[in-house]
């Protein structure tokens, strides 16, 4: 589990590649005016918490697996 700061190096590039595909579509949106600042911020956590979670799943079976 992820209890530290310095744990943010065993989440997989993948979760920091998702997260950045998540916060540049809803930038996106957010620009030409098809969401407010309200509901892209609303998604960006949402959606990166559920990425988090995922990665931080995939992580503790990793481990268990050692």
């Amino acid at each position: 589990m992820l209890t530290r700061s310095d744990d943010w190096y065993k989440l997989l590039d993948q979760f920091f590649n998702d997260f950045a595909t998540i916060l540049s579509r809803e930038l996106e949106l957010l620009e030409i005016g098809q969401k407010s600042l309200d509901e892209a911020i609303a998604t960006v956590r949402s959606e990166t918490q559920a990425v988090l979670d995922q990665a931080v799943n995939e992580i503790k079976l990793m481990e268990s697996t050692k």
